[in-house]
C-alpha cells in the first residue's frame, strides 16, 4: 500500500515547503503539528495538504500532537499573510506559535500540566438513586450535584464546603471516580454583569454600530473606526461592546501598540466585566505565552489583551476585534515578518464574518482613506469625559527666549512659569521629550572627536552614540552597540569631554534641580525596564500628589492620568524635514496623542510646543483646525504626488558587511525587473536602487529597490515574478534579501 505523503510548511526561515511520508492509517489533517527530521535536528512543521503520491525521496514524520491543531481558520489566515507579504511560510509559522509548542517534549509536558482533575459518577455511582440515599443529607447533595456533570475540586468546594467527608465515603463503596481531562472539554462561559455606566449619544450610536440593535445578537463584519478625540470614553465602549457580544459565549480579542498599555486596560476590563482576562505579549515567559496560546485554543478564556503577534492566537469562538491607537506604527513589524497587525486583524474579522473595531483619536490617512470610500464606517466621538474643553494649544518660540531661564535652554522661561503655577495649585505636569540617554552626542572641544557609532552610517557620516550617563556608557540607538564612557578624549586625550543636546536623563536632571522639592519620575524604556515598573508608576501618579512625568513617546499612548493639566513638548521640530514621507503624519499623531494625556480630569488642560519653527503650517494648522485638516492636507498632498494610500508600495530590501556585493545583486535585481516586460514598464513603477536613510546599521549596507503601483494585484503579480527571478540569482551567504508590502519605513 503506497504511503500517505504529507505537505508541510517547516518553522524556518526557508523560502519552500517540504514533503514527508506518514502512514496510510495516520488520522492527520491540515493544520496538524508535526515534528519532521531536518539534517540532525527534528523541527516542528505545520501540514499544509494529503496527496497520494510523490516524485521526491521522502522522509518520516518524527512525531504529532493533535491536540495542537490549528484550525481551518486560522491556517487559512496564515496561508493569506505567506501569500500576501510573499515571505517564508517557516517564519510566519514561528509568528504564530509560541517558542515552547514548537518543541515536542516541552509541548507535551505543557498539555500534561493542562489536564483537568475532576471528580465524576462511577458507572455504579450512575445507576444509584436518590432513595440509597436515604437520611444521608450530605451524601445525597454530592451525588446530584456529580448526577449533573463532573466537577472541578474548586466546584465542589464553592458548591459543598464540607464535601471532602461524603467523597471518601462514596468513593470507598465505589459510586465516584477520579478522571483526567482535557482542559478543552471545560471553556469557560462568564455572566457578564450589566453595564456600571450610562452611554452618552455618541457612544450609543457607536455601540449600535458594532453590535448592533440587540444585545447578544452575533454581529457579522464590518469595519468600524472609532474615530474618537483623547478622553472621549473610547475603552468604555470597547468594554461595553464586549459585554454585549459575549453574553452568548465567544471570545474577544484587544490589540494595544505597547506592553506598558496591557495592565491598565485588563485591570479596566476585569473591572467592569467581572471576568478573568489573560494577556499576551513578548514581556510574558515562554511558558506564560504557552500557556495563553493554550486556555485560546480551548475557550477557557473569553478575552485577551495582548500587543501585535496576539492577532494569530488560536481562538475558539471570535466574535469581536479591537485594535485600539490603530494608527501606531508599533503594529508593524519591521524586523523578521513584516506583517501589520492591524491589517491581518481586518482581514480575520472579514473571514470570520465579525466585526473589528479600529479606535484613535489620530486616525492613520491609510485608515481615513478607507472611510472616504465607505469601506470603513466611521463613528465620531467628540464629547470629552466629564464635558471638559479641549486642551489649549500654544507655541513657544525658542528664538526669541530672552535668557537661558533653566541653565540649559531645555526649557521656556514661559515654560518654567507654567510648571512653577500648575504645581503650585497641586496639579500634575508631562514633559515630553522623545530622545532617551542624557545627551545625543559626546565630543572634544580641543579637537572635535565625536563618539560615533563604528557601525552605523548615513552618506559616509557615522552616527552618534548616545551617552547614558546614568549606566556609564555610550549607546548607539540605531543598532545596539555599547561601549564604556570613555574618561577623557580617546584621541587628544583632553579631560573635559562636552555633552551636546539633551535626552530624557538630562531633562529629569534639569527638572529635579529646577523643581525641587516636586517628584520627577522618567518614563522611558530604560527606565520602565522592569516588567512591573510600568505599574508601579501608575499606582503612584493616581495617587493626585503634584509631581512632573518627563518620558518619551512611552506616555503618549492611552495611559490615563487625570491628574495632569499641563503638557509640554520639548521640542517639536524633530519631523518637520525629514525624508520619508510619513514623518509629518507622525509627527502630528504624536503631538496630538501627548497632548490627550492632559485635561482628562475636570480641569481643562494646557499643551506648549516648543519650536524654532513656529510659522511652520502644519504646525499652525494643527493647533488652529486640528488633526483632521492637517489629515485632509496631507491626504492632498500625496494624492499629488501620487503616494500611498493613493498608491500601493512593496520594496525588496538587502544588506550585507559588503557595499560591493549589495550593489551587485541590486544591479541584477533591476535587470530582472527589466526583463519583467512589459508589465513593470508600463503600470508598476521602478524606484531604485537607492540607500536606505541610515545606508549602514550594525555594520550591514542596506539597499532597497521600490515597486508602485495604483492596482494592488498587478503590484503584488509583479512583485511575485520578480521574487521568483531574485531566487534564482548566485550570491554571498553573508548576503540578505527580503519583500516588505505596505512598508512604513524608509
Amino acid at each position: 500500500m503506497p504511503a500517505r505523503v504529507v505537505e508541510a510548511a517547516v518553522c524556518c526561515p526557508l523560502r519552500q515547503t517540504f514533503e514527508y511520508a506518514g502512514s496510510e492509517q495516520s488520522p492527520l489533517g491540515p493544520g496538524d503539528l508535526i515534528w519532521v527530521p531536518f539534517g540532525p535536528r527534528k523541527l516542528c512543521a505545520v501540514l499544509l495538504a494529503l496527496h497520494a503520491s510523490s516524485e521526491h525521496q521522502l522522509k518520516p514524520i518524527d512525531s504529532t500532537l493533535p491536540a495542537l491543531r490549528l484550525d481551518a481558520q486560522l491556517l487559512q489566515l496564515l496561508q493569506w499573510c505567506w501569500r500576501y507579504y510573499q515571505h517564508p511560510p517557516g517564519d510566519i509559522l514561528q509568528a504564530a506559535l509560541p517558542t515552547v509548542l514548537r518543541q515536542h517534549s516541552a509541548a507535551l509536558r505543557l498539555l500534561a500540566a493542562q489536564q483537568i482533575q475532576q471528580y465524576a459518577l462511577s458507572v455504579a455511582g450512575r445507576e444509584q438513586s436518590a432513595a440509597s440515599f436515604a437520611g444521608k443529607p450530605a451524601q445525597l447533595a454530592l451525588w446530584q450535584l456529580l448526577q449533573q456533570a463532573p466537577r472541578t475540586r474548586d466546584q465542589l468546594q464553592q458548591a459543598l464546603p464540607g464535601w471532602r467527608r461524603s467523597w471518601r465515603v462514596l468513593q470507598a463503596a465505589g459510586l465516584v471516580e477520579q478522571i483526567m481531562l482535557a482542559s478543552d472539554t471545560a471553556p469557560v462561559a462568564a455572566t457578564f454583569p450589566p453595564a456600571a455606566w450610562q452611554p452618552n449619544s455618541e457612544q450609543q450610536q457607536a455601540l449600535q454600530a458594532i453590535c448592533g440593535d440587540r444585545e447578544g445578537e452575533r454581529r457579522s463584519y464590518r469595519c468600524v473606526l472609532l474615530d474618537g478625540v483623547t478622553g472621549s470614553g473610547k475603552t468604555l465602549v470597547y468594554i461595553e461592546a464586549m459585554r454585549r457580544l459575549l453574553q452568548q459565549g465567544g471570545q474577544a480579542l484587544l490589540l494595544v501598540p505597547e506592553i506598558g498599555l496591557v495592565q491598565q486596560l485588563r485591570e479596566q476590563l476585569q473591572q467592569h466585566l467581572g471576568t478573568a482576562v489573560a494577556v499576551f505579549h513578548s514581556g510574558r515567559s515562554d511558558q506564560q505565552r504557552a500557556r495563553c496560546w493554550l486556555q485560546v485554543k480551548q475557550g477557557r478564556v473569553q478575552i485577551v489583551v495582548g500587543t501585535r503577534s496576539s492577532v494569530f492566537l488560536p481562538f475558539a469562538d471570535l466574535r469581536l476585534i479591537v485594535v485600539d491607537e490603530e494608527h501606531d506604527h508599533a503594529y508593524k513589524q519591521f524586523e523578521g515578518f513584516p506583517y501589520h497587525a492591524r491589517d491581518v486583524a481586518i482581514k480575520r474579522a472579514f473571514e470570520l464574518d465579525i466585526p473589528v473595531v479600529l479606535g484613535s483619536a489620530t486616525a492613520a490617512l491609510e485608515t481615513l482613506f478607507n472611510v472616504d470610500r465607505k469601506r470603513f464606517e466611521r463613528v465620531r466621538l467628540q464629547q470629552r469625559f466629564g464635558n471638559v474643553a479641549e486642551p489649549e494649544w500654544r507655541l513657544l518660540d525658542l528664538r526669541e527666549q530672552p535668557d537661558k531661564s533653566d541653565g540649559d535652554g531645555l526649557l521656556h522661561q514661559q515654560a518654567v512659569q507654567a510648571v512653577r503655577s500648575a504645581l503650585a495649585q497641586q496639579q500634575q505636569v508631562l514633559v515630553f521629550l522623545n530622545r532617551r540617554g542624557y545627551a545625543p552626542l559626546l565630543q572634544c572641544p580641543a579637537c572635535g572627536w565625536s563618539a560615533d557609532c563604528a557601525h552605523c552610517a548615513v552618506e559616509d557620516r557615522h552616527m552618534h552614540m548616545n551617552w547614558h550617563r546614568g549606566q556609564r556608557k555610550l549607546v548607539c540607538h540605531h543598532c545596539g552597540q555599547e561601549q564604556p564612557q570613555p574618561r577623557h578624549c580617546p584621541a587628544c586625550g583632553e579631560p573635559d569631554i562636552s555633552a551636546i543636546g539633551a535626552g530624557t536623563e538630562k531633562l529629569e536632571e534639569l527638572l529635579q534641580r529646577q523643581f525641587a522639592p516636586y517628584s520627577v519620575h522618567r518614563i522611558d524604556s530604560d527606565n520602565m525596564a522592569r516588567r512591573d515598573a510600568m505599574q508601579t508608576l501608575r499606582e503612584l501618579v493616581l495617587g493626585g500628589e503634584p509631581c512632573i512625568l518627563a518620558g518619551t513617546q512611552m506616555i503618549s499612548k492611552g495611559h490615563h492620568f487625570p491628574g495632569i493639566s499641563l503638557v509640554v513638548v520639548q521640542d517639536a521640530d524633530q519631523a518637520l524635514f525629514s525624508a520619508d514621507y510619513r514623518a509629518t503624519e507622525k509627527l502630528a499623531q504624536q503631538l496630538v496623542q501627548v497632548a490627550g494625556r492632559c485635561g482628562r480630569g475636570r480641569q481643562r488642560g494646557r499643551i506648549l510646543l516648543q519650536t524654532h519653527q513656529p510659522e511652520h503650517p502644519l504646525l499652525k494648522s494643527l493647533i488652529s483646525e486640528g488633526y483632521h485638516a492637517v489629515a485632509a492636507d496631507l491626504l492632498s498632498q500625496r494624492q499629488a504626488m501620487q503616494l500611498p494610500p493613493w498608491q500601493h508600495q512593496a520594496v525588496i530590501r538587502v544588506d550585507a558587511p559588503d557595499l560591493r556585493a549589495v550593489q551587485a545583486f541590486m544591479q541584477q535585481a533591476c535587470a530582472c525587473a527589466r526583463r519583467l516586460q512589459p508589465v513593470l514598464q508600463r503600470q508598476v513603477q521602478l524606484l531604485g536602487p537607492i540607500p536606505a536613510l541610515l545606508e549602514r546599521k550594525a555594520g550591514r549596507y542596506r539597499h532597497q529597490l521600490w515597486l508602485q503601483c495604483e492596482q494592488r494585484g498587478l503590484l503584488h503579480s509583479s512583485l511575485s515574478q520578480l521574487l521568483a527571478a531574485l531566487d534564482q540569482i548566485r550570491k554571498p551567504r553573508n548576503l540578505r534579501w527580503r519583500p516588505d508590502v505596505d512598508p512604513l519605513e524608509m
